[in-house]
């Protein structure tokens, strides 16, 4: 008959444990690194098949995203009560009892960290590509990280806790750091908050054109810190999101139409039959102007230094095309105004002598 103990004296010490205890602890611990393993299995044939058959993709990101981190803790289980089977020095069983705790909530904030993060991607992220503005696409990215980060310190602190650490001072010391450094990069958070005030008062998105600390032009990006406004020049401004907390902003996309205003002078020896027909020629202009609200105003407004005015008040719709619609309507006028031989005044002065 075959007698392991004639081979292996199971009743030797080694560091204070027999052989046998030593097998015990060792078979105990392999015994759950393989019930994990058919956990995992598990996992992957049947529950993960029994999650795609439903409608909600919710429980297929949970499955996934646990079926690697169950071989992780079946088997750390396993190594706490194996490791509880031997004896060792007090000093040492508290250390390794400190390690495996402090392991033990570490592993659990970065699997929450995990499962959080996936779901911010899966459901917050599409609804950021849905929008206009391009804001919400740079926060996103930024709120995960932040998110991941502030996880994986509460499970740091909760075991530190655990293992007798006094985490008050710690929360202190990292309170004080966190005002210091709040301090010195206060313009940094004003204008990270003053690019979510952008965000959640939908002041403008890109594409719009604004007036903002005495520059016109339209807004191509809107960062974390700053907005860049191309300005009619073709110059790149590029404006602290604080501002927007602080300034008045105009949003000229936004306006219904555009009003826009023209004062034409034509000279002092045009009768009054030539002025009715200019009027009457712009009023005409207008009404065929495609882009260009109806009832435009068109009056003798002035008698002015050197010329007769006729104000000419009307309203843009097409606002992206307005300075083309402009460019139409002042070269149509000029065009009639020739034809007809309506004369554009100058600035003359007159000189009378006197014998």
């Amino acid at each position: 008959m075959f007698d392991i103990g004639y081979y292996l004296p199971l009743d030797k010490l080694y560091y204070g444990n027999s052989v046998g205890t030593w097998l015990q602890a060792l078979l105990l611990i392999g015994l759950f690194y393989l019930g994990s393993k058919l956990l995992f299995y598990f996992i992957t044939r049947i529950v993960e098949r029994l999650a795609a058959k439903t409608k909600n993709t919710l429980d297929d990101l949970i499955v996934s995203l646990i079926k690697k981190p169950s071989v992780f803790f079946v088997t750390l289980v396993g190594v706490k009560i194996g490791f509880d089977m031997l004896s060792f020095s007090e000093s040492f069983t508290t250390f390794v009892d400190h390690v495996i705790t402090f392991i033990f909530a570490f592993a659990i904030g970065w699997l929450i960290a995990r499962i959080v993060d996936a779901i911010i991607a899966e459901y917050l992220e599409p609804l950021t590509k849905k929008t206009d503005n391009d804001l919400d696409d740079q926060i996103v990215p930024i709120v995960r990280k932040i998110t991941k980060f502030i996880i994986i310190i509460v499970a740091l602190l909760i075991g530190l806790d655990n293992i007798g650490y006094d985490i008050t001072a710690l929360i202190a010391g990292l309170g004080i750091g966190g005002l210091a450094l709040a301090m010195a990069s206060k313009e940094t958070i004003g204008n990270f908050f003053g690019g979510l005030t952008v965000f959640a008062d939908k002041m403008f998105k890109r594409g719009d054109r604004v007036k903002v600390a005495g520059y016109d032009g339209f807004v191509e990006e809107i960062g974390i810190r700053s907005t860049r406004v191309r300005t009619f020049d073709g110059s790149m401004v590029i404006v602290p999101n604080a501002m927007f907390t602080t300034d008045a902003i105009e949003n000229v996309s936004e306006e219904p139409t555009k009003k826009t205003t023209v004062t034409l002078g034509v000279t002092y020896d045009t009768p009054p039959k030539k002025l009715d027909l200019a009027k009457k020629l712009i009023k005409d202009l207008l009404k065929k102007q495609k882009g260009i609200k109806e009832d435009p105003i068109v009056v003798f407004s002035n008698f002015n230094s050197s010329s007769l005015d006729i104000m000419v008040i009307y309203h843009i719709t097409d606002k992206k095309n307005f300075l083309a619609i402009r460019d139409e309507v002042n070269m149509n006028i000029l065009k009639a105004f020739t034809k007809n031989k309506i004369e554009f005044a100058f600035p003359t002065q007159t000189i009378h002598l006197q014998k």
